[in-house]
């Protein structure tokens, strides 16, 4: 009979394990790890040693699990998931749940590894220097078992990318994000979040009546972006005859919903998360200190000052989005365009997501380095570690390789099987997907992530890609099914624009470039991320010289050369082969 351990309270916790102390060496790994001292050597995620068959263990042993604690499952222990990986993988799961935020799960973690403590045999979802306590003797090293054991991961990713070129620079964004640089080593299983509409920095969108009323067609050119943007200013398109339009707005640095760097692309490549870029001889560079960002700022900054661009635009949140898009019954629509997240932003069942279509990536400017859509690299630290005490590391590592599987993930986002979900049939999936392509599988009772419910866990972490299980749209469904259409296009549009081939998305730096990179990494991030909004509101004037001087003056006091720039050089070089 299976129990749940603990529930383990911040407090508890803190003060009961920082008077443990103490240090942990390679000597007290205790697991059988096959491939202990294994590096990752750039072959491909392979399963020779593994043909996937289930259940994985036979004796029913005990498979003790760290999570945190989710308010939304009501019993993990009778979790519909639960039971289903238990059936399959022949595991007795048993869970030690931390309670409090995910900051303070990862601190209690980080407590019992340093402090000592018996661990459970694996961490899901678990954050902090995981790296750092690997190489000092706290989780297994899995590198050996993702080249020779990784049956499900290597499956999904084979079918996710079919073209090998792509499916190799997935495997090496998912390897650069977590290896240590210096030993090789992989403390954590891959975990791929694939969904391209999520991706996007802005799912820019304009409301099509308003653009038909001041006769307009949809801009694509940062001049004809200023001309649809006057009008809409000019020519009372909601017909209520005050001056209540807000021609353009939304937010400066979230994602899909980052208009600021939809305008800021058509000047020059630029993501916010990267900061840096790569020219055509392998020299990275910062685009935030080119003439041609420099030009971008003073667009917005004329944007701003002539009422097109809202300033709310730099301290605006997610809701607000929502809330401009979404008028009350009997208000007047009042935005023209803006970013949104597509599948969040927009009331469902409401009439917003009939009112604006998507907007393309714009142009370049005349610079010829604008006119691009990054997007952000479609993979994530997943935080799934396999610990020190535990014995049977190559049983554990295939339990995680099987949260990887496909059905696995369909699990985890839409629930139990034959109550809440099923697969398509050929016939009746053929051109019928939501985006488009062949539905692989139709919902039969949605599941509410943010009730209390006990059919998965909310949070667990697996390879997940909805372009590829597309879900069946029949038209019963005519809010979704638009919803799913704008969301298509949103895509076709960011592919259409692209970025350049040696675009800049993860860095690799070793303990030494990582010392160096913190120093003053939030420092830059801070004056990145407000001299925008200061450029655009004329705190700072992007037409001054001298302003712009200081401005860059303020990085190089920051030592930006050699904490971004000479570092993502080495990353780079060594990615390159130099």
């Amino acid at each position: 009979m299976k129990k749940i351990i603990a529930l383990l309270l911040v407090l508890v916790m803190t003060f009961g394990l920082v008077a443990c102390g103490g240090s942990i060496g390679k000597q007290n790994i205790a697991g059988s790890n096959k491939y202990p001292d294994a590096r990752y050597d750039d072959a491909a995620f392979g399963s020779d040693e593994w043909d996937g068959t289930l259940p994985i263990v036979t004796d029913n042993k005990v498979l003790t699990l760290g999570l945190h604690a989710k308010a939304a499952t009501l019993d993990y222990e009778t979790n519909a998931y639960t039971l289903w990986l238990e059936e399959q993988t022949g595991y007795d799961i048993q869970f030690q749940l931390f309670s409090g935020s995910g900051a303070d799960y990862n601190t209690q973690v980080s407590l019992m590894m340093t402090g000592n403590e018996p661990l459970p045999d694996m961490f899901l979802d678990v954050g902090g220097s995981l790296n750092e306590m690997g190489n000092e003797g706290a989780l297994q090293n899995i590198a050996g078992y993702l080249q020779h054991q990784a049956y499900y991961t290597t499956q999904t990713l084979n079918d996710y990318y079919p073209d090998p070129a792509e499916r190799a620079q997935v495997e090496k964004n998912l390897v650069t994000s977590l290896r240590d640089m210096e030993s090789g080593a992989i403390y954590q299983m891959p975990h791929m979040y694939g969904n391209k509409n999520d991706t996007l920095l802005a799912q820019t969108v304009i409301n099509i009546e308003w653009l038909e009323k001041v006769g307009k067609k949809m801009p694509t050119t940062v001049d004809e972006l200023y001309d649809v943007l006057v009008a809409f200013r000019d020519s009372d398109p909601n017909g209520n005859g005050k001056p209540d339009e807000i021609p353009m707005f939304g937010r400066d640095t979230e994602v899909t919903q980052n208009i600021v760097s939809w305008v800021i692309n058509a000047y020059t490549l630029f993501h916010f998360a990267y900061k840096v870029a790569v020219d055509d001889n392998g020299q990275v560079y910062a685009p935030f200190l080119t003439d041609e960002y420099r030009e971008a700022m003073k667009f917005l900054n004329k944007l701003v000052d002539e009422g097109l661009l809202s300033d709310m635009t730099f301290t605006a949140t997610f809701a607000d989005v929502a809330a401009v898009l979404n008028p009350a019954e009997g208000e007047d629509y009042t935005v023209g365009i803006t970013a949104a997240m597509t599948d969040s932003n927009f009331n469902v069942g409401g009439e917003s997501i009939y009112k604006y279509e998507p907007l393309p990536p714009l142009k370049d400017a005349g610079y010829g380095k604008g006119g691009y859509a990054p997007t952000w690299v479609p993979t994530l630290m997943s935080g799934n570690v396999i610990t020190r005490d535990c014995e049977d590391v190559q049983s554990a590592f295939r339990f995680m390789d099987f949260l990887n599987s496909h059905e696995s993930f369909i699990r985890c986002r839409w629930g139990v099987k034959g109550e809440n979900w099923e697969y398509c049939t050929a016939e009746e999936g053929k051109g019928k997907g939501n985006f488009g392509g062949d539905a692989k599988i139709k919902i039969l009772k949605p599941v509410d992530l943010g009730q209390p419910q006990n059919v998965l866990w909310t949070r667990a972490a697996t390879m997940t890609n909805e372009q590829y299980w597309q879900l069946l749209v029949d038209g019963s469904d005519p809010w979704t099914a638009e919803m799913y259409e704008d969301l298509g296009q949103q895509i076709e549009y960011a592919n259409a624009a692209g970025v350049p081939d040696n675009y800049f998305q993860l860095y690799d730096r070793t303990a030494e470039e990582n010392e160096i990179f913190l120093e003053y990494n939030s420092e830059l991030n801070e004056l990145l991320r407000s001299s925008i909004a200061e450029f655009a509101t004329g705190i700072r004037n992007p037409n001054d010289d001298g302003d712009w001087a200081d401005y860059v003056n303020e990085f190089k006091k920051l030592h930006v050369e050699e904490c971004w720039i000479e570092i993502a050089q080495a990353t780079v070089d060594r990615q390159n082969g130099k």
